[in-house]
């Protein structure tokens, strides 16, 4: 009988933390969906700002690889006429 007791004992106690439960979760939803939007907005904003950083790297890394490859026909063409020059002497 004691058993009978403690079992339905518990099971009120069960089935009423799950309505506060469910209860609280509702109550506390909106607030859980903006914190969950906020924290993507936070999210986009670092990734934008990221990708941003990255672009003008790349623009740099760009502008690099363009003067040295002017440089290397520049090279390119002094070398050959030292070539040339050399090969008459």
């Amino acid at each position: 009988m004691i058993a009978l007791q403690c079992t339905a004992d518990l099971d009120i106690q069960t089935k009423l933390v799950i309505r506060l439960t469910r209860e609280r979760t509702k109550a506390d939803f909106p607030r859980l969906i903006q914190k969950a939007l906020d924290n993507s907005n936070s999210w986009i904003a670092t990734i934008r700002s990221d990708l941003e950083d990255i672009r003008s790297r790349l623009a740099v890394v760009e502008t690099a690889i363009e003067m040295m490859a002017k440089e290397g026909k520049n090279s390119t063409t002094e070398d050959n006429a030292t070539r040339r020059i050399l090969r008459s002497q």
